[in-house]
């Protein structure tokens, strides 16, 4: 059996709907793609026209997939040979005359995907190639219809190709695609012009033919194909396109045959659906053109000389047009006309010199400076021709009024919609999507326009509010009340702009209080736009006596009897009233209980995901912005949120806004927030265990509220102890979520050290696994994680501390770091910090440790001493390393100048730190020179002038105003501040206090806690070292000489020496 009858074997079994043939059928394809041959084989099927047409249709899309997997020349293994492709190559363009309009697409597609790799250096001659077939189509065959699919699918293929070659981004592949635009545009036009005018005659001529008709209709599908192609051409083919010939008559083209297709709508609407099709095609064509041709370089476009008169074109149809009723293809085309507008009215592109280009005069076309002698004044600009030519004060005018009195207003459609769905109404509404809705794109037209030509709109705007703020007398004069809600709209859209020209304070009160507050249910559109109207005037023009009534009126908007689009609108302003910064807990305490009524009806009455979202929204922003005030309001909130919940069962990105109001609830009770542990603990536990599903949405916002309950906790309740493993599984987890569970671990140890007891082996393998994978800033969370473990550890719980430590690997591997050197300083000297936080803690074992390899990592300790930058850690290691010659005093001694024979323990440390005593003291001498500097510096009010309120008599010992327990790799930061504002009055906060006065950074162990911290630290320093020196003898009085700081701490002189 050939290959080719193998291979249509196992795609006929690959197309059966009986999965026990068609797995290993995929199976046997999927392991053929690598043999040689096999795609060539594949083309050969699709080109075999007595094959069954699935059969065909697999092999194409097979051949496809095939080509992005195996074309490169890149790939190692089963990429095709260059005698296959030049096979394929050659047998795709002989495929044009395909009848299967699938099959046929599909061979486009694969000569698309070879011509984005192969073009121009393997397949030179595609684009020669494709342009030949498609002249030669156009001769008279003895087929008709086969010489129109060749002429449709060949110039698809030229216009997919054209499509791929304009993506390729890299310079060489854009210069090559300018070069060889011109042709490719001359050859596109004419194809457009010819078939466009070929159809135009006969749709024009009254007594044509069937078969007229059906040449018409081949020719409109042409000409709509090679408009596509001629548009990107045009676009992406030049750089500076103005300056081009083609383009430039090809802009004058298109408007005129645009001109002509209009005329003819109505003689199309009797035509085939295709052609149909491909008409309304041309006409949204025609206008990407022009879209894309400022998108790509609107000052280009500018300088085209029809450029201003295509935009007058457009926008006439804009003036002549009313709002298009189920006219999709009209619809697009005002859209179009708006967008140009809009592009020309704001844009910092304009700024450039209208004359002249950025390639010949060194000066690029954004830079407004004149490359002339003349002034910036003296030369045109492009945005000032645009304003000559286009944008004058009438013509803004008009387009103003147009805007605001026709496309402004809503529409039937909306109102529809509004009736029939009313949720799905706002949620389009506040989608924003105004590129593709013709009233959106109006009004974003309208505030580009006011805002800049403010002078000549204010007064123009002022005159509509004027006109529409008169009382409606007949409530079924329904067009009086759309304008109304038009020019409320435009008002509101301008409050930035008409700052100076509207008292808001007045106009509500006069009026727009009287309006909401009208029952007739023929008034709800502006119910919804006075509810809107408030939330965009309240910030711009904010009066603290306009507040209560503005939240009153919100109320009333909100109640339950009113239209769910005029609900959530209140809900929607009722948020960004309560965010403004004129907000008053104290004006808006009466308003409380109601607005939380309001909100619970609402998410009991909602149905759309997004809905519910904008509610829950709103809930949370007023929790946050009330805090403690909420406090008398928690059993009603307890009576929504656990509802809520079971509600977004499986919306779990809903649920995670759930979360993220428990985590301000808790924050703005602090340590009352106990009384929540029943309901939140239960949705914790949910929202981080990683062997959930849903963890994948609410593991993020669950750390944070875990963190805020952990914070504010007073005690370790067994509920809260029962979620510790689900911390040590996050650990094991990674990821983005391993910062938070440090700084969450922190806060278990932080709260109850005899967390220890029973997960210290845990989390402490959980952070051996990690370390030595992480980078550098995960690497330094999780090494000041262990750094406070182990303080909070000290004294009572070191032991089983440390035999976990050494059991699970944590202390050879930050040996291994500190030797190997392979790590970052940022790295490397936490890991330091932490060896001299060991041996402070536990001097004799890690002495022990030090003393491996003849003391190497001792000396790398000394060494990388200068890299610490953080007075913490040159404090903690100045404390290590007296900890440790503080062994020496142990060694026995006949007289104070004479050491007896030590034991052998005593012997090992003798041999470790004798040797280096000449550079430890250097070390501990700088730490307390730093100390005296800072003293120094604080009495001559150095840090007062650095913008530190700090008194010159300042404690000489709190010098170092960093929290040792809060550096940049710490738990501060990770979690999402905006759930704690005020973290100060967290018991986490006290906690952590209380436990920085336990450091020996600022109480070295057996030091005096009563005075002062650095007296402490000083005195510790000092009378370690005089017992080294009475230990050791003269020599190590000779050493100490060199070190002033501490000699003179010991008490001793060079002349006693």
């Amino acid at each position: 059996m050939s290959a080719y009858e193998q291979i249509c074997q196992v795609l006929h079994a690959a197309v059966s709907p009986t999965s026990e043939l068609r797995l290993p059928a995929d199976a046997q394809l999927k392991q053929w793609e690598v043999e040689p041959g096999f795609h060539s084989t594949l083309q050969d099927v699709a080109a075999d026209v007595s094959l069954d047409v699935k059969l065909r249709l697999l092999a194409a899309i097979t051949l496809k997939n095939g080509i992005d997997k195996y074309w490169r020349k890149t790939v190692r293994v089963g990429a095709v040979q260059a005698a296959e492709k030049d096979k394929i190559r050659q047998k795709s363009l002989t495929m044009f005359a395909e009848e299967n309009d699938k099959i046929a697409t599909y061979n486009s597609v694969t000569i698309s995907k070879i011509a984005r790799l192969d073009f121009p250096n393997d397949w030179p001659n595609l684009l020669h190639s494709l342009i030949q077939i498609i002249q030669t189509s156009f001769e008279d065959t003895p087929d008709s219809n086969v010489r129109r699919r060749i002429q449709y699918r060949s110039l698809n293929t030229l216009y997919m190709v054209v499509k791929v070659l304009c993506s390729k981004m890299l310079p060489a592949s854009k210069k090559m695609f300018q070069q060889i635009a011109p042709e490719l545009l001359r050859y596109t036009v004419t194809i457009f012009t010819d078939r466009c005018s070929h159809f135009l005659q006969i749709i024009g001529s009254p007594g044509a033919s069937a078969a007229d008709y059906a040449s018409a209709e081949n020719a409109i599908r042409l000409a709509a194909v090679s408009l596509k192609a001629l548009r990107r051409v045009a676009v992406y083919g030049y750089r500076d396109f103005h300056q081009s010939e083609e383009v430039v008559g090809t802009a004058n083209m298109l408007v005129e045959y645009l001109q002509k297709l209009l005329s003819l709508r109505t003689s199309t609407s009797s035509c085939s659906p295709i052609t149909r099709r491909s008409y309304n095609s041309i006409i949204s064509q025609i206008g990407k053109v022009y879209l894309n041709l400022q998108a790509q370089d609107v000052a280009s476009f500018v300088k085209i000389p029809s450029s201003i008169d295509i935009v007058r074109f457009y926008w006439s149809k804009v003036e002549e047009s009313a709002v298009p009723q189920d006219d999709i293809v009209q619809e697009k085309l005002l859209i179009q006309a708006l967008k140009m507008l809009k592009t020309l009215v704001k844009n910092p592109s304009l700024n450039g010199p209208l004359h002249g280009s950025e390639h010949t005069s060194g000066h690029h076309v954004l830079d407004a400076t004149p490359t002339s002698a003349y002034t910036q004044a003296e030369t045109p600009s492009v945005k000032r021709a645009v304003s000559q030519n286009l944008l004058t004060p009438e013509f803004v005018t008009r387009a103003c009024e147009v805007l605001v009195g026709r496309y402004m207003v809503l529409g039937v459609e909306e109102r529809q919609t509004w009736e029939e769905n009313p949720e799905e109404w706002f949620v389009e509404l506040e989608a924003d999507r105004w590129e593709f809705s013709l009233r959106a794109c109006a009004e974003k037209v309208f505030m580009d326009l006011m805002s800049t030509n403010r002078a000549v709109l204010q007064p123009v705007v002022m005159n509509m509010l004027q006109v529409a703020s008169a009382p409606v007398t007949d409530p079924s004069d329904f067009d009086r009340i759309l304008l109304k809600d038009a020019v409320y709209g435009a008002v509101g859209l301008a409050a930035h702009d008409l700052f100076d020209f509207v008292n808001f304070e007045q106009w509500f009160q006069n009026s727009l209080a009287n309006e909401a507050a009208t029952a007739d249910s023929r008034f709800t559109i502006l119910h919804r736009r006075i509810g809107w109207l408030v939330a965009q005037w309240l910030p711009v023009q904010p009066s603290p006596s306009l507040y209560a009534p503005v939240y009153a009126l919100l109320l009333n908007l909100m109640a339950s009897d009113r239209d769910m689009a005029v609900r959530l609108t209140a809900v929607s302003s009722l948020r960004t009233v309560v965010d403004d910064f004129g907000f008053d807990i104290n004006v808006f305490a009466p308003y409380i209980e109601s607005v939380l009524s309001n909100l619970a009806s609402l998410l009991t009455e909602v149905d759309g995901v997004d809905c519910l979202g904008g509610v829950v929204g709103c809930l949370s922003g007023v929790v946050e912005r009330l805090q403690g005030a909420i406090v008398p309001h928690v059993p009603s909130l307890l009576h929504i949120l656990p509802r809520l919940w079971e509600l977004a069962e499986g919306q779990e990105m809903f649920r995670a806004s759930i979360l993220h109001i428990f985590s301000k609830l808790v924050v703005s009770l602090r340590a009352d927030s106990r009384q929540l542990h029943p309901i939140i603990l239960s949705i914790l536990a949910y929202s981080v265990d990683i062997n959930n599903p849903a963890h994948v949405y609410l593991l993020e916002d669950g750390l944070d509220l875990w963190y805020a309950v952990l914070c504010n906790a007073t005690e370790l309740t067994e509920e809260l102890y029962s979620l510790v493993p689900l911390a040590v599984q996050v650990l094991g987890f990674g990821t983005e979520g391993l910062k938070k569970a440090l700084g969450i671990v922190e806060c278990y140890v932080v709260l109850d050290v005899r967390v220890l007891e029973t997960h210290a082996p845990g989390i402490l393998s959980q952070i051996s696994d990690t370390l030595g994978t992480l980078r550098p800033e995960a690497a330094r969370a999780t090494l000041h994680c262990l750094d406070l473990i182990v303080q909070t550890a000290y004294p009572s719980h070191l032991a089983p501390l440390q035999q976990a430590l050494f059991e699970t690997g944590i202390v050879d591997k930050l040996l291994a770091t500190i030797l190997n050197d392979t790590e970052l300083a940022v790295v490397v000297v936490p890991c330091l910090t932490l060896i001299a936080r060991l041996a402070t803690c536990d001097p004799a074992c890690m002495a022990a440790l030090l003393s491996a390899n003849g003391g190497v990592a001792l000396d790398v300790w000394l060494d990388k001493f200068d890299n610490m930058g953080q007075s913490k850690q040159r404090k903690m290691t100045a404390v290590g390393l007296t900890a440790l010659c503080g062994l020496l005093t142990e060694i026995p001694t006949s007289s104070p100048l004479t050491p007896s024979h030590p034991s052998p323990g005593q012997q090992h440390h003798q041999q470790l730190l004798v040797p280096r005593i000449p550079s430890i003291l250097p070390v501990v001498s700088s730490v307390l020179a730093d100390s005296a500097s800072r003293k120094l510096l604080s009495k001559y009010g150095h840090f007062r002038h650095l913008g530190d309120s700090q008194p010159n008599n300042v404690d000489e010992e709190v010098e170092d105003d960093e929290d040792p327990l809060e550096d940049d790799s710490g738990d501060l930061g990770t979690f999402d501040q905006t759930i704690d504002p005020d973290p100060e009055n967290a018991a986490h906060t006290h906690r952590k206090q209380a436990l920085r006065d336990r450091d020996p950074c600022v109480y070295p162990p057996h030091g005096n806690r009563t005075g002062k911290a650095g007296a402490a630290f000083k005195a510790y320093v000092g009378t370690v070292w005089t017992s080294v020196v009475r230990s050791l003898g003269v020599a190590a009085v000779d050493m100490v000489a060199g070190a002033d700081e501490l000699k003179e701490l010991i008490g001793l002189s060079v002349a006693t020496a």
